[in-house]
Formats: structure tokens, C-alpha cells, sequence
């Protein structure tokens, strides 16, 4: 079975959930232990987390990772 991913956009909701709880990218990078830079990247949509940070970021928020990082099937 060969699964094609290219039809797939990459979606982050991660600026909606920190700034519904008004923290900064800094402080919110610091809790994580992850840079300024990587937070930013994440909620722009220039980079993907890995499954640690993924954990980590939803655990913060305590929503499954699903609610934050998502995937849409640009086909549909």
C-alpha cells in the first residue's frame, strides 16, 4: 500500500490557543523548552513539530494534539 501525503496541507493552531490564553511566544517557548524561533515557525506553518513537541504543546493546553496540529487533504 503506497500512501501519498502531497495532497496534504500542514495546519497549526497554536497562535489561536496562545493567544486565547494571553501568554507571549516567549514565555510559552520557555514552559515548552523550546526556542522563540521553533514557537514562531510552529505557528506560522514553516516548520512541523516533532511528536515531543507535539505531547508537550498539548499537554500545556491539556486539548489532544489533533485540536492543534492537523493535517487537510487538499483534494477534498
Amino acid at each position: 500500500v503506497q500512501i501519498i501525503f502531497m495532497s496534504l496541507r500542514y495546519i497549526s493552531r497554536l497562535n489561536f490557543y496562545r493567544s486565547s490564553e494571553g501568554i507571549s511566544q516567549l514565555a510559552l517557548s520557555k514552559a515548552l523548552g523550546i526556542s522563540r524561533q521553533t514557537l514562531s515557525a510552529l505557528e506560522f506553518e514553516k516548520t512541523q513539530p516533532t511528536l515531543l513537541v507535539a505531547h508537550k504543546i498539548a499537554a500545556y493546553f491539556a486539548v489532544p494534539i489533533e485540536d492543534i496540529f492537523t493535517f487537510k487533504d487538499l483534494k477534498a
